[in-house]
């Protein structure tokens, strides 16, 4: 990948020279970094003195990339919390981490799936993607029917569309009790 980091030390030696200068000379740690294309959000955890520093589309903007840095900081923590005492800070010793970020990720959009939950009139918030739901503890949904109904709905939404060149993008169901569904 061309757009990929070839010597991870030099950048993360660059992040931290930014945010000691930043500390020195304002006070305040160096949190987000806005370039041309390029974001980098950098969420830092005192206790143990490390950081995570996230370089995304700069169009996908800052709540996702400080969500996405936090999840992936936290993730990291509780899996080394107990080593990072006792390790010299080599990479290698944190090897089989980049194997978890793919499910960190995914797992990420949880926090905002039970805020929304937590809004008076909402029941319940599910994300669907790729005919996998992503829902959160507060309850559970038998996937399979909702899967089934709902990619019935969608096809045969994207059927009647596609006779006007058109496609399904999203979809509203109100029920006669008044429940509303957002699809």
């Amino acid at each position: 990948d061309r757009n990929s980091i070839a010597q991870p030390r030099l950048v993360g030696s660059l992040i931290t020279a930014i945010i000691e200068f930043g500390q020195q000379t304002t006070g305040m740690g160096v949190c987000f970094i806005e370039l041309t294309h390029v974001s980098i959000t950098i969420v830092t955890n005192d206790v143990a003195k490390i950081f995570c520093a996230l370089f995304y589309d700069r169009e996908d903007g800052v709540i996702f990339g400080r969500l996405v840095c936090s999840e992936i900081l936290n993730a990291f923590t509780q899996e080394y919390s107990s080593d990072l005492t006792q390790f010299g800070r080599n990479l290698k010793d944190f090897h089989g981490f980049h194997r978890k970020i793919n499910n960190v990720v995914k797992l990420s959009a949880k926090p905002i799936l039970l805020r929304l939950e937590g809004q008076v009139g909402i029941r319940k918030v599910l994300l669907i993607n790729n005919g996998e739901i992503i829902d959160t503890p507060n309850s559970r949904v038998d996937q399979l029917g909702l899967l089934s109904s709902l990619s019935f709905i969608t096809e045969l939404c994207n059927d009647i569309l596609a006779s006007v060149d058109d496609s399904f993008h999203q979809m509203t169901l109100k029920s006669s009790d008044d429940n509303i569904i957002y699809l």
